[in-house]
């Protein structure tokens, strides 16, 4: 029984860093985006989220956009916003996690980062 008792909490202690989490970001326009990007700004600028798996990452925001794992560690995956096909792509360096959104038409780019202060 005590030997169970200590395997469970051992397998408890390693999965709960590993359970996925809900990263939050507020995208921002670049700066160099041309004129017409602005139209995009409404369905950008706002509360936009990111769960990481091991393969795979959900963002959710304006839209819901699943994302995979590239053989770099960069996951990315296409979704349509406002009638425009989109690029997301979700970094996670440690300590800097980025999500940046690319317009295919005009390249437009909308970016957040998000510092996870447990890793300072």
């Amino acid at each position: 029984m005590r030997g169970t008792i200590f395997i469970a909490a051992a397998f408890l202690s390693f999965a709960s860093p590993l359970a996925a989490q809900s990263i939050p970001f507020s995208l921002q326009p670049a700066y160099r985006n041309h004129p017409a990007c602005a139209t995009g700004n409404a369905h950008f600028i706002k509360a936009w989220s990111v769960t990481e798996g091991r393969t795979t990452a959900t963002v959710s925001g304006a839209t819901s956009v699943s994302l995979r794992k590239g053989t770099d560690g960069v996951f990315t995956g296409t979704g349509k916003v406002a009638n425009s096909t989109m690029t997301f792509t979700f970094v996670n360096n440690g300590r800097e996690r980025v999500l940046k959104v690319t317009s295919g038409e005009l390249g437009c780019v909308w970016q957040g980062t998000n510092l996870d202060s447990r890793r300072a």
